[in-house]
């Protein structure tokens, strides 16, 4: 799958502001838990548009977060650029609690995306899964001496409500999630949330 650039267009004609958000399905990993990330996000108000634009190149993340005090968090994260051919494997690993990709290489399965992650991995600390253009879309717990396998073949939906960028989704929640489909020869679209909250998509940057 050859790297495109793509424009996503958001109108908001609703009365309203929300918080405007692309996210991705179409990503099957070798576990049955998987969780959705908010990818693209930003708030809009009423009467504003906003372009998102990005090349379809595909990344491996890896993140981590918790709290050192009650009023003191933390978030560490790494992505590494990733392709099904060339760059399709990359080891996880820990020392002395510092997580780090190792280098990417093309020597895991081709037209899949694999992260090792070896034995000094303790079980339910880390997330590690997939993104595109240095962002998380998808993720997978990280366990000692595990290789998480994705298959991925894009599919854009977008929704509207209140979001946090790499948040994990409740798709039963989101609020009229539509599927964002680009025809052929088609790199850019316009999706307007009219008076009545439901969304108008059209070809180009309207």
């Amino acid at each position: 799958m050859a790297d495109e650039k793509l424009s996503l267009r958001f109108r908001n004609r609703s009365g309203a502001q929300y918080d405007f958000l692309c996210f991705q399905h179409g990503v099957s990993p070798n576990t049955p838990s998987i969780a959705t990330l908010a990818w693209l996000v930003r708030p809009l108000a009423s009467g504003v548009d906003l372009d998102f634009t990005w090349t379809t190149n595909c990344c491996f993340v890896w993140f981590e977060q918790g709290a050192v005090t009650p009023d003191i968090t933390f978030k560490a994260q790494q992505s590494a650029p990733a392709d099904p051919i060339s760059a399709n494997l990359v080891t996880l690993t820990s020392s002395n609690g510092a997580y780090q990709f190792g280098p990417t290489t093309g020597g895991g399965a081709a037209g899949v995306l694999t992260i090792d992650c070896d034995g000094t991995i303790p079980s339910g600390t880390v997330m590690i899964g997939i993104g595109m253009s240095g962002l998380g879309t998808h993720a997978v717990a990280a366990e000692p001496n595990f290789a998480a396998v994705f298959t991925v073949k894009p599919e854009y939906w977008i929704s509207f409500g209140s979001f946090t960028p790499g948040q994990t989704l409740d798709d039963q929640a989101l609020i009229k999630a539509t599927p964002l489909a680009f025809p052929p020869n088609v790199t850019a679209m316009t999706a307007t949330l009219d008076v009545a909250n439901k969304w108008i998509l059209q070809p180009g940057l309207i």
